[in-house]
């Protein structure tokens, strides 16, 4: 019997240690969050705009390149 109490305390202990450490993160989390978003947001438009660029200027290369006989 004394063995299952020392299981449900060191489980209370664990779950204790868990919500805390997740209270944490979370809070870490919603500050990072929010530079991370801005750091994916502007990645995706930089990467947005450097995709538009580069794909049709190869394909125009590589058209120019097939076009010769």
């Amino acid at each position: 019997m004394s063995t299952l109490s020392f299981f449900s305390r060191s489980s209370d202990n664990v779950k204790y240690h868990f919500h805390f450490y997740v209270s944490e993160l979370r809070k870490s989390f919603s500050t990072h969050f929010a530079s991370f978003f801005v750091i994916v947001a502007l990645l995706q438009t930089k990467f947005h705009s450097l995709v538009s660029y580069t794909i049709p200027t190869s394909l125009r290369h590589f058209q120019s390149f097939t076009r010769i006989p």
